[in-house]
């Protein structure tokens, strides 16, 4: 039964109609996609990650930027013990991948943000273009911040002082500099309130002048 099913999803990717009736809108740049979405073809290449049996128990695209990449959650069974493991699954329309892969192996193995809790890199899919990484506990930050929480915002400023204390040796810089850059770009693209953004800029360059 499991080899018909995986012939019909197959047939239906050819068809360009996934099972349901309901079709996807190609994404050219990931063509990857068809597979990494996919429980039935996506399990093989997680096999092989993890040298046991795998069964994929759901494949959930949690953000898609097309033509960029695309953020996946992966529920597992793995081995024949059947044990629960939950991946995140990122996608690249570039190949900026294995770097990004190199990336997190270096942070990981520094501890780079001290005691906060980060995703345990697993494995780099070259034929996918597919960063694999383990689940932590925890929710998004951004209600928190939005609500006034300090002690979110305490923990995260504790995380980042001890990434920029780690000493780690990264392929790439985002300078204090690079940062700036990137939010006068954003504050000349505001059209309402454009003074209100102009002033929260003019603070964060007089702050960081005086780092």
């Amino acid at each position: 039964p499991e080899g018909v099913e995986r012939r019909l999803r197959l047939a239906a990717r050819r068809l360009g109609e996934p099972p349901g009736g309901r079709r996807r809108r190609l994404d050219t740049a990931l063509p990857q996609l068809a597979v990494v979405r996919d429980r039935a073809l996506i399990g093989p290449a997680l096999e092989e990650v993890f040298g046991e049996p795998v069964e994929v128990e759901s494949a959930t695209v949690v953000r898609h930027k097309p033509g960029r990449r695309c953020t996946l959650r992966y529920d597992l069974l793995v081995g024949e013990e059947r044990r629960p493991e939950r991946l995140y699954g990122k996608t690249f329309a570039s190949d900026r991948g294995p770097r990004v892969h190199r990336t997190l192996t270096a942070l990981a193995a520094a501890d780079a943000f001290g005691d906060a809790a980060v995703p345990e890199p697993v494995a780099y899919i070259r034929s996918l273009k597919l960063v694999l990484q383990r689940s932590v506990p925890g929710g998004p930050a951004r209600p928190a911040f939005l609500a006034g929480d300090r002690a979110v915002a305490i923990a995260t400023a504790q995380a980042l002082a001890a990434l920029h204390g780690s000493g780690v040796e990264l392929e790439r810089r985002h300078r204090l500099e690079d940062e700036l850059a990137i939010l006068r770009t954003r504050v000349d693209r505001i059209d309402r309130e454009r003074h209100r953004a102009r002033a929260c800029l003019a603070r964060i360059e007089a702050q960081a002048a005086g780092v």
